[in-house]
């Protein structure tokens, strides 16, 4: 069901404002984000943040955060979900 909601012209939300703050927060910038490894703990929090307050398909998330194929985050966040106990 990747881009879902593309397809259904639901429009993006969340986007613009989530990211930059969520890079404040962390005290990291988008230059940080290119240089870091795609499996970084602090990727991976954005990532999953991004996934639930904004409408991105796992490859937007990907591609901005620089994380690779849009896989990556897909398979890191399902074992990291998978490993977290639910509150």
């Amino acid at each position: 069901m990747v881009g879902a909601t593309a397809a259904a012209g639901v429009p993006k939300r969340g986007f613009p404002e989530t990211l930059p703050r969520t890079l404040q927060k962390l005290r990291q910038s988008e230059k940080d984000l290119q240089e870091q490894p795609k499996g970084e703990p602090s990727k991976l929090a954005m990532a999953a943040r991004l996934r639930r307050e904004a409408t991105l398909t796992f490859r937007e998330i990907a591609q901005r955060l620089h994380m690779g194929s849009w896989r990556s985050p897909d398979n890191k966040l399902h074992l990291l979900n998978k490993t977290t106990p639910k509150k």
